[in-house]
């Protein structure tokens, strides 16, 4: 069972994740801006809304929000992955 807790960060970032997974990118992206204004520090909100972003082609984006990831965490390969596929994509 999901709680909701509409004051929680986590709540908005799982929603990102459902909506991402249905190909519902525009309630995905409004799910992780309310994440990213509930915790700016959430890494994994950034890394959601990269996701996103890269799913619907807005590769910039996309790069932004793994750069940010990768300030917070400098070791995470994930987002490293996913900014470098990124970067290709746009021709980098």
């Amino acid at each position: 069972m999901i709680l909701y807790d509409p004051n929680s960060s986590i709540t908005y970032n799982a929603c990102t994740g459902f909506y991402t997974g249905k190909g519902n990118y525009k309630f995905a992206i409004e799910s992780s801006h309310k994440a990213i204004k509930l915790n700016p520090k959430s890494s994994s909100a950034y890394f959601g809304r990269g996701l996103v972003y890269y799913e619907m082609g807005k590769y910039g984006k996309a790069i932004k929000d793994f750069k940010t990831v990768l300030k917070m965490l400098p070791n995470n390969i994930y987002a490293k992955q996913y900014m470098e596929k990124a970067q290709k994509k746009r021709g980098w």
